[in-house]
């Protein structure tokens, strides 16, 4: 379960996720307003910080499940940048630390709800505002990084996307080297 109430699936391969979509407002946002922009976006910035988006799929018929609201009708197919963790077999070598960094602003539920009571220590840990890391770049690297990134921020607030964030990876060798 990601923090938007989506579920996410995995294929076989690890290399594409499933995400659920399963609100009305979000899948129809997604389909009418968003799906053209971001493929003319990922199209003329191919070092885009964006997730690749494979397919979009949406049931068509009725069915119990969405009648009930037991079961999205949408679905997106998109990469795994997680893809490869746990593959070699000295995996054990190597740290993977991850963070979904959302603007300062951002609402979470989970934390800005009755001063966070509702939510257990273990899920608001997770939560994350700041990144205290260190990322290790050259100088044209660190100019690259900001402008995809300004780049797709500028896109996401053109288009009204207001539930974004920055899903950062980083492997280091137990060694503390990057990987």
């Amino acid at each position: 379960m990601g923090f938007s109430g989506s579920t996410f699936f995995e294929t076989r391969d690890a290399k594409y996720l499933i995400k659920s979509v399963p609100r009305h407002s979000e899948h129809s946002f997604f389909k009418n307003d968003l799906l053209e922009p971001y493929e003319a976006h990922m199209a003329s910035h191919h070092d885009s910080l964006l997730v690749r988006v494979f397919d979009f799929l949406g049931a068509v018929g009725p069915s119990i499940g969405r009648f009930l609201r037991l079961a999205p009708s949408h679905h997106i197919v998109m990469e795994n940048i997680l893809c490869g963790k746990g593959e070699n077999d000295h995996d054990d070598e190597v740290e993977w630390k991850t963070w979904d960094l959302k603007p300062t602003s951002y609402f979470y539920p989970e934390r800005d709800i009755a001063d966070g009571r509702l939510t257990s220590e273990a899920t608001k840990d997770q939560l994350a505002d700041t990144f205290n890391g260190k990322i290790i770049l050259t100088k044209n690297e660190v100019q690259d990084f900001f402008s995809s990134l300004n780049a797709d921020t500028e896109f996401l607030a053109r288009h009204n996307a207001v539930d974004y964030s920055l899903f950062l990876v980083r492997t280091t060798y137990n060694n503390g080297a990057p990987a």
